[in-house]
């Protein structure tokens, strides 16, 4: 019995290790759709970590602003607090992933979509190619210490882009780098 329990473990720590592994990064480009996201941001690129476990948002890229760099939540507030506050806004919070906004890349970005405050975090609707986003720019109610909602941020679907191979990419997939840049999908 120990035996085949060792047998599993390792197998399941060899699938964690491989889909670790094989996780590939995609980038992916809106357009505004609000008055908000249109002077919050204006378009905005969403670099994103895609592996066996699903989608995670790494960086936000805007054309208005500095960029921004997204993290785990760590227990700002709770997930039912999130999906009450914004059930009162939109119907449909399944798949919402909720995100850190970095302290020191965000500190303007902050300041200006929550009025002063010092810390935000992003809600973001589920990421996918051909759908339109929407971002909800929160941060810690002092009252309540729960979620207050800052801005709603809504953009249309513009592309999703590949980074050029590198050299060695190339040769491995048996052509070379013509040195053109990528297209979107």
């Amino acid at each position: 019995m120990k035996g085949l329990r060792r047998v599993a473990i390792g197998a399941v720590l060899a699938a964690i290790t491989a889909g670790a592994a094989q996780a590939k990064e995609r980038y992916f480009t809106y357009e505004p759709d609000s008055a908000s996201a249109k002077y919050r941001s204006d378009v905005i690129t969403l670099t994103v970590r895609e592996d066996m476990l699903g989608r995670r948002v790494e960086k936000l890229y805007r054309t208005r602003g500095k960029w921004l760099t997204l993290g785990k939540p760590q227990g700002a507030f709770s997930g039912g607090q999130l999906v009450k506050l914004l059930k009162s806004n939109d119907d449909d919070t399944r798949g919402i992933q909720l995100y850190a906004v970095d302290v020191k890349d965000g500190q303007g970005f902050a300041y200006g979509a929550c009025k002063g405050a010092d810390r935000a975090w992003l809600a973001i609707t589920p990421v996918r190619p051909d759908r339109d986003l929407t971002i909800y720019v929160l941060k810690v109610d002092p009252e309540t210490k729960g979620p207050a909602l800052c801005e709603t941020l809504q953009y249309r679907w513009r592309a999703e882009w590949q980074l050029p191979k590198t050299a060695n990419e190339a040769k491995s997939a048996g052509h070379e780098d013509d040195g053109a840049p990528s297209s979107p999908r």
